[in-house]
């Protein structure tokens, strides 16, 4: 999975239509608190005949989960996870 603070990419198994919007529930950290947003399928691709690479835009974020969201991607960019 990547994850910035404009959304989110990850693998699946399941076959999952560009536009489909789901909740998901995002642990960046054990020590964060989880996020749960809305994402939508922006893009798919499949990598294999059972795995399929998908790249998802935040529907809705708060101000806060937005500033957990920069911070995390912060953290990530200059290697202090």
């Amino acid at each position: 999975t990547d994850i910035s603070a404009k959304g989110i990419g990850f693998i699946s198994e399941a076959v999952l239509p560009v536009g489909f919007v789901f909740i998901a529930n995002i642990e960046l950290d054990r020590e964060l608190t989880q996020i749960i947003t809305d994402v939508r399928i922006i893009r798919s691709s499949a990598i294999d005949d059972s795995h399929y690479q998908y790249g998802c835009e935040f529907v809705s974020v708060s101000p806060r989960v937005s500033k957990m969201l920069d911070d995390y991607e912060y953290q990530l960019k200059t290697g202090q996870t």
